[in-house]
């Protein structure tokens, strides 16, 4: 008798091929009326889903599985190879997963997972997202590796300020990074000017209109008319930095976001600073930074920036650590506040000062609002996006008037 698992692989096989069929909820199946979808993609990423790198990640697989419309197919079939924290952030949004466990260090299982997923989907694409999901990647094999319409492309997307080899060795001979900085990192790095581009992360608008909500301050106790900062990021590797900066600010309350398994650390922490009279957990991320006065950047070690697009697109002042992805998207005092990452005193001065003024705290919020309309729009960045990759998969396409462009070259 088969097994269960071989029992799954021969069914997604069929389904994957079926020319009626796209994938549903669990592995992929949506009616595409007797015709096939345009690109097949493969996702490998093994950052966790909250973490900054995650975040950008779910972004745009979301973004690209909302391109259909109620009568018409996706542009791409997507499947992903993600560990298994990913299972909350995908859900609903159509796209196939595959868990892994991506360990640092003779990580057999998961190479055979993604080896197994690229035979049985025959991708036209495979984008890796950072160094990590490229060690985990077989190079190529000639003449095996094959999509169902030709050659598979194997892209490396850079997360980050790391190795550049890995890439290479997975058989990736183009990359693209969502920071200007990160570009040029790469191309210092030896990776050939003309394969490595800028494609900048996709940022939902907030679904919030109309300003904030009195209801939401009900929600999480806390009192109206008081100052309220959020942070709008669940991965905080400057939290302690900002518990000690709240020290300074006595009349300031703040809205964090839990963190899984960490929350209790983070409650810990809390009550340790002295601050749970006026600290509050909120799980809604988009209603903190629509709710709140400002937001901060709570990040030291985070190399994109995506909660800063977040904020700008809210319409919300923003004080950021001056990290790497955040130090790269603001100017200092035109479109937001940088802090040095290691300073708590003078973040509590920068909050403290957007609070007292409310005028530069309005120029700062309409300058990162009209950033976020110029460059950042999901609708902007997920066109680029759907660009480069149709472009990469296949022959030149005529690019009609008003299309947004791409510095990949190809």
């Amino acid at each position: 008798m088969a097994s269960p698992w071989i029992a799954e692989r021969a069914g997604l096989c069929t389904r994957l091929n079926d020319p009626e069929t796209l994938f549903d909820a669990d592995c992929g199946t949506r009616s595409l009326k007797g015709r096939l979808p345009l690109l097949r993609c493969l996702h490998l990423c093994a950052a966790p889903a909250a973490s900054p790198q995650g975040e950008t990640v779910v972004a745009l697989l979301s973004a690209l599985a909302a391109m259909a419309g109620e009568d018409s197919a996706p542009p791409f079939i997507q499947r992903a190879v993600v560990s298994a924290d990913w299972a909350p952030a995908l859900s609903g949004s159509g796209v196939g997963q595959r868990t892994a466990p991506y360990r640092s260090f003779m990580d057999l299982v998961t190479r055979r997972r993604i080896a197994d997923e690229i035979a049985i989907v025959r991708p036209d694409l495979v984008l890796i997202w950072g160094a990590e999901a490229a060690r985990a990647l077989d190079r190529p094999r000639p003449g095996l590796d094959r999509a169902a319409n030709g050659k598979t492309v194997r892209l490396g997307i850079l997360m980050g300020y790391e190795d550049i080899a890995p890439f290479a060795h997975a058989g990736a001979r183009r990359l693209v990074a969502p920071t200007q900085d990160l570009v040029d990192y790469a191309r210092e790095q030896g990776w050939p000017p003309d394969e490595v581009g800028l494609l900048a992360p996709v940022v939902p608008e907030p679904a919030t209109t109309g300003g904030p909500s009195p209801l939401a301050r009900q929600r999480w106790d806390t009192p109206e008319g008081v100052d309220l900062v959020a942070v709008p990021a669940r991965d905080r590797s400057g939290t302690a930095l900002l518990l000690d900066a709240w020290a300074e600010l006595p009349d300031v309350w703040l809205w964090l976001l839990p963190y899984g398994r960490r929350t209790k650390r983070l409650k810990k922490a809390i009550r340790q600073a002295g601050l749970t009279d006026r600290v509050r957990l909120v799980d809604d991320a988009e209603t903190a930074v629509t709710t709140a006065d400002l937001a901060v950047i709570a990040r030291q070690d985070d190399p994109i920036g995506l909660p800063v697009i977040s904020c700008w697109a809210a319409g919300r002042p923003t004080v950021a650590l001056a990290a790497p992805g955040p130090a790269a998207l603001i100017g200092h005092d035109r479109d937001g506040l940088l802090v040095a990452p290691d300073d708590p005193h003078a973040l509590a001065l920068a909050v403290d000062r957007l609070l007292v003024d409310p005028l530069q705290a309005d120029r700062l919020a309409a300058a990162g609002r009209t950033a976020y309309e110029q460059g950042y729009t999901a609708a902007k960045a997920t066109e680029r996006w759907q660009l480069t990759l149709e472009v990469l998969a296949g022959p030149p396409l005529a690019k009609k008037p008003g299309d947004a462009g791409t510095d990949i070259r190809v």
